[in-house]
């Protein structure tokens, strides 16, 4: 595969990760983690479900990975 090929293919991991997060931090703060599924964050996010364990592992994982992106935003 190509520099640039490779390129395109971390570019749109990069955008599938941001709506991910995007939606699980919208939907944890409306219903709280526990009331929030993978499948509302997929819906939401428009990203398939199976990616979700793919850039996260579970629930948790995204989790951590929203507020440490929080606290990124607060630091700036």
């Amino acid at each position: 595969m190509s520099k640039q090929g490779r390129r395109r293919i971390d570019e749109i991991g990069d955008e599938s990760r941001r709506r991910i997060l995007d939606a699980a931090e919208e939907l944890f703060s409306e219903f709280g983690f526990d009331s929030t599924s993978i499948a509302g964050i997929a819906e939401r996010s428009g990203i398939s479900r199976g990616s979700i364990p793919w850039h996260f592992k579970n629930k948790h994982g995204l989790f951590i990975a929203v507020v440490e992106r929080a606290l990124e935003r607060g630091m700036a």
